[in-house]
């Protein structure tokens, strides 16, 4: 990967974000949306239109997760920890084949997830819906 500067954009979780600071050593250190800062050893990557449509996909499978589920108490820490591991996998893909997989895995693995929220709405005690 090439060495990043202060200042460059790139992709951080399936999100657009611009670099604040790097190491000696050229390793994204700090970053911003726009709206606050994340810090540590950071796994960025370039603005390509293949990384752009992954995480445009990976960002919107997840959306609607979140959308479905509304207000239920969800274990969102794991979920979107999944979420970015399978879109960093995408970005690090060389093989088309791979990468196509790994995008038909996020759009089937949201699909599964949202069925199971559809499914647990479902439950009726005596008739008694147990969640909205």
């Amino acid at each position: 990967m090439s060495k990043w500067k202060k200042d460059d954009w790139c992709y951080y979780q399936f999100e657009l974000y611009q670099i604040l600071e790097v190491d000696n050593d050229g390793n994204v250190t700090v970053v911003t949306n726009g709206s606050g800062e994340t810090s540590g050893n950071l796994a960025c990557f370039p603005l390509t239109i293949a990384n752009k449509y992954s995480a445009e996909l990976t960002k919107k499978c997840y959306n609607s997760i979140r959308d479905e589920a509304n207000r239920m108490n969800l274990n969102y820490p794991e979920i979107i920890n999944w979420f970015n591991e399978e879109w960093e996998k995408t970005c690090l893909s060389s093989n088309k084949d791979e990468y196509n997989q790994i995008l038909n895995y996020i759009k089937e693995t949201s699909e599964e997830i949202i069925n199971e929220i559809t499914n647990i709405q479902l439950i009726k005690v005596e008739d008694i819906r147990l969640f909205r």
